[in-house]
């Protein structure tokens, strides 16, 4: 009698260098939870520079949908809008195909590109690394 019930989403923020924050998300980001992360990275938006960098890792998430998808579509406007690089990692193949169907895959495809090709010029050789064990 026991249905599925997914992890409730937690979210950590962690500098990872001058002008450069990543969100790592672990649990079920969804119709319940697609506000906190947009919460966070408001906040983290907020602290970020022209020409930071926020990094959503995603390799802890167990369940995504449409609601995940309005969220990062919209943290994708707010970062073009403040001018700051948008990175996912971590991100499922289950994630991906979405993102492949719907088109939207065309849209983050520099934010699904490795945030160390964006950041080669700054001299910075440090990588973001998702969570271990997810």
């Amino acid at each position: 009698m026991s249905a599925f019930a997914p992890e409730p989403l937690t979210i950590a923020l962690r500098p990872t260098g001058p002008g450069r924050v990543t969100l790592a998300l672990v649990g079920s980001c969804d119709y319940e939870t697609a506000g906190e992360l947009r919460q966070a990275a408001d906040e983290a938006l907020a602290a970020l520079p022209v020409d930071g960098c926020l990094t959503i890792d995603l390799i802890g998430v167990d369940n995504t949908d449409s609601s995940a998808l309005s969220a990062l579509i919209w943290i994708m406007r707010c970062t073009e809008t403040d001018r700051v690089n948008l990175h996912l990692t971590g991100v499922s193949d289950h994630l991906q195909r979405i993102l492949v169907i719907t088109g939207l895959d065309v849209h983050f495809a520099d934010a699904l590109s490795s945030p160390e090709r964006h950041h080669a010029a700054d001299g910075s050789d440090e990588a973001t690394v998702g969570t271990a064990g997810g």
